[in-house]
C-alpha cells in the first residue's frame, strides 16, 4: 500500500510542483508580454486614429474646395442671370416699340387704301 502511494504520490507531487514552478516563473513573463501588447495595441489605436483624422481632413479640404467652387459658379450664374434679365427687358421694350410702329403702319396702310379707293372712284390718276 505504501508502495502504491509512493508510485502514485511521487509522480503526482512532481507534476504538481513542476506545474506550480512553471506557473510561478512564467506569470511574470506573461505579465510583461501583456503590458507590451497593451502598449502595442495603444500605439496601433493611436496610429489608426491618426489615419482616420488624416482621412477626415482630406475629406473636409475636398469639401471646402467644392463649396468654394460652387459659390464662385453661383456668383457667375447670378451675374449671367442679371445680364440675361436686362437683355430680355430690352428685347420686350423693343418688341413693344416695333408693335406700335406696326400698328401705325397698319393704320397708314388703311388710310392709303381708302385714299386710293377714293381716287379710283373719282377717276383721278395717281
Amino acid at each position: 500500500m505504501k508502495e502504491l502511494l509512493f508510485q502514485i504520490g511521487v509522480p503526482f507531487a512532481t507534476a504538481f510542483l513542476g506545474g506550480f514552478a512553471g506557473w510561478f516563473f512564467k506569470r511574470k513573463r506573461i505579465e510583461i508580454e501583456n503590458r507590451g501588447l497593451a502598449t502595442s495595441n495603444h500605439r496601433q489605436d493611436i496610429t489608426n486614429i491618426d489615419a482616420a483624422v488624416d482621412t477626415w481632413r482630406k475629406v473636409v479640404d475636398n469639401l471646402e474646395e467644392q463649396i468654394s467652387h460652387l459659390l464662385e459658379q453661383r456668383q457667375k450664374d447670378s451675374l449671367q442671370i442679371s445680364e440675361l434679365s436686362r437683355e430680355v427687358l430690352n428685347l420686350r421694350n423693343e418688341v413693344l416699340v416695333l408693335q406700335n410702329k406696326l400698328e401705325q403702319q397698319a393704320g397708314n396702310l388703311e388710310k392709303i387704301a381708302r385714299y386710293e379707293k377714293l381716287l379710283n372712284e373719282n377717276g383721278i390718276a395717281f
